[in-house]
């Protein structure tokens, strides 16, 4: 409810003192998309879109919400549920993907996500590397590979932090250093940090 995300929003970013307002905008639902990158309705991911200055569509299911003023969206067919049990649910439908037998990986480790990785910059590097290859999540670690050859491997146990740096950007620290990733479009750099904690919480 919107008592629960107030607090969550003045907890970490506002010092007590201070009162959280509700938004009055003229387009609330800009960037939106990037928060909530699944559907509760399907669950399909990346398809959520904004088609006015208060109102968001799957493009899966077609399934059309309102953004009330107060953090609720609300649907045509009366549906109304807090942003922040949206972003509850999403992460609630964290499984493993289900692929097929050709794309099944090594050491029997269980795939989360995957996506054309556009580029990746390693520590110090200003020259992208391994290009237009694939970007995997799996139980055990983040790997980039090509045509099923792997390139490159980094262990949950080796990363310290997770950084959404923009909208098309996440990066890995590992030892101090720092890796970076760049998502094609629509693939959304907070959907891979939370699919990353969700995975990691379990598997340790």
């Amino acid at each position: 409810d919107r008592a629960r995300l107030t607090e969550k929003i003045r907890a970490t970013i506002f010092p007590k003192k201070m009162a959280y307002q509700s938004v009055s905008s003229d387009r609330m639902t800009k960037g939106i998309e990037k928060l909530l990158w699944g559907c509760i309705a399907c669950g399909a991911h990346d398809r959520i879109v904004e088609t006015s200055a208060y109102t968001i569509q799957c493009q899966n299911c077609g399934r059309i919400w309102n953004l009330e003023p107060d953090y609720h969206l609300m649907s045509p067919e009366g549906d109304r549920i807090p942003l922040v049990e949206w972003i509850d649910r999403l992460k609630d439908q964290i499984q493993p993907m289900n692929w097929q037998t050709e794309h099944e990986l090594m050491n029997g480790e269980v795939p989360y996500l995957s996506t054309e990785l556009t580029a990746y910059f390693g520590p110090e590097s200003e020259a992208p590397q391994y290009q237009n290859t694939e970007l995997i999540l799996t139980d055990k670690a983040f790997l980039i590979r090509n045509n099923g050859r792997e390139l490159a491997r980094w262990r949950h146990s080796q990363i310290t932090v997770l950084t959404v740096d923009t909208k098309t950007d996440f990066s890995l620290g590992v030892s101090g250093k720092r890796h970076l990733f760049r998502l094609p479009p629509p693939e959304h750099p907070l959907k891979w940090h939370n699919f990353f904690k969700a995975v990691t919480s379990v598997t340790g």
